[in-house]
């Protein structure tokens, strides 16, 4: 059973120039499931999913702000907190490892900007936007003793297109994108045994499309 709990506030400032979100809110979880291994030593194969009694609580705080101050510009940011707590009963379930709650990153940020501007033939649109997230557990369970890689987010991605082209009875658009502008590899997906798959490596594009 989970319960949650949100308290927060949405206004549109500056005959809506600008956009400012806030909420703060907390998710108790009862008797969590869980996954642990039965017989770490012996079988490690051996696993099974139990009810953790207790309550899990999973805190946290956001706040989003999107501002437009000129006309084509757009400018936006958000951020969260968050932080878990875990039952006593994590500690007793499994006694060898340690249970964790996973992608509960403590803080994440994202940025984005737009700006558009007609040129004719249609718009010349520009995007960018790059987030960040710290370091957090992408696996639930860690033998003492083992290791394993957390997870993160640090990626930034760029576009440029011309867009709203009119050709019969399309609207055309060509654009050039970048993801992972700045080639930073970081972990997606972990497991124990410091296993880690990492972030796609820095990929260039053309990309044509009509809408009708």
């Amino acid at each position: 059973m989970n319960k949650s709990f949100e308290i927060g506030v949405k206004s549109d400032l500056i005959e809506r120039r600008l956009r400012v979100n806030a909420a703060l809110f907390e998710n108790r979880i009862h008797n969590r499931q869980i996954t642990s291994q039965l017989d770490p030593a012996g079988d490690p194969a051996i696993t099974d999913t139990l009810n953790a009694p207790g309550v899990t609580r999973i805190r946290g705080a956001e706040l989003e702000i999107i501002a437009a101050p000129t006309a084509g510009l757009q400018v936006s940011a958000t951020y969260a907190y968050l932080h878990g707590k875990r039952p006593e009963s994590y500690f007793t379930i499994d006694p060898l490892a340690d249970v964790r709650i996973q992608s509960l990153p403590k803080h994440a940020v994202t940025v984005a900007i737009d700006y558009s501007v007609p040129v004719g033939i249609g718009d010349l649109a520009f995007h960018g936007d790059y987030a960040m997230a710290s370091d957090t557990s992408g696996t639930g369970r860690v033998a003492f003793g083992a290791y394993a890689y957390d997870i993160r987010r640090d990626v930034a991605n760029a576009r440029m297109a011309l867009q709203n082209v009119e050709v019969g009875p399309a609207r055309w658009r060509l654009a050039l994108f970048a993801k992972n502008l700045f080639d930073t590899a970081y972990p997606v997906f972990t497991a124990p045994g410091a296993n880690a798959i990492l972030s796609p490596p820095r990929t260039y594009g053309v990309e044509l499309g009509a809408s009708f």
